[in-house]
């Protein structure tokens, strides 16, 4: 079975490595101003095309698969795991994949949602993962997270961090404690601080994933996430 958490740790830490980067670039020599990032697209209510429709393969209704609006911030609202996410204008947001693409593959893993605050001080994402097996449930939140450990130090490792470290603990969010992994290493230029929140949903495993620079900015983080009302 697939180590989910492998893959979403190692993009957040590809994501912190290019920001540590550029963040002794622009201490290094004057850059142009960055840009605009693009905004996500506003959700809306209009149905697909038919000829679109057709085309699209049907999804698990029971698939954890969360939603991006635009008001005055992004709001990604997960109804099956009854929880949001607020994110101002400090932070770009980057839409989800389409899960159908990995159901290509005879296993759904996909990124449901990534984000990366401006100054790149930060990032979150989310991702889910099916962990059934002919219909049955192959691991609990806590054996999905007690497995990943060894090979989270192992890859983090070998991929030339130092000073890595990774142990499970229990993580509060949106109102309600997960079993999680915290994450800490050296990167070429700074400590990086990584929090993941294990939440099993059916025959899903959803892992939310909070990363920062900051000593104290993994609490904060998990403040921009609430609970939805029943």
């Amino acid at each position: 079975m697939k180590r989910s958490l492998l893959a979403l740790l190692l993009a957040a830490l590809l994501l912190a490595g290019c920001t540590g980067n550029a963040a002794q670039a622009q201490t290094e020599a004057p850059t142009a101003e960055p840009a605009e990032e693009p905004l996500p697209p506003e959700t809306t209510d209009e149905p697909l095309p038919a000829e679109t429709a057709e085309e699209q393969l049907p999804l698990d209704p029971e698939l954890p698969i969360g939603e991006l609006s635009k008001a005055d911030a992004t709001y990604y609202v997960n109804q099956k795991l009854a929880i949001g996410c607020t994110l101002n204008d400090e932070w770009f947001v980057i839409p989800g994949e389409d899960p159908r693409e990995s159901a290509a593959d005879g296993h759904i893993q996909f990124i449901d949602m990534a984000a990366q605050r401006r100054d790149l001080s930060a990032g979150l994402n989310v991702l889910i993962d099916d962990v059934s097996m002919n219909g049955e449930v192959m691991e609990t939140p806590e054996e999905y997270r007690d497995l990943s450990i060894p090979d989270l130090v192992q890859m983090a490792e070998g991929s030339g961090m130092k000073d890595v470290h990774a142990e499970a603990n229990v993580f509060s969010l949106a109102g309600q404690e997960y079993p999680g992994i915290r994450f800490t290493c050296t990167m070429p230029h700074e400590d990086y601080y990584c929090q993941q929140i294990v939440i099993g949903c059916g025959k899903y495993i959803v892992t939310v994933t909070l990363s920062t620079y900051d000593t104290d900015g993994l609490e904060e983080l998990a403040k921009m996430f609430y609970p939805l009302e029943p």
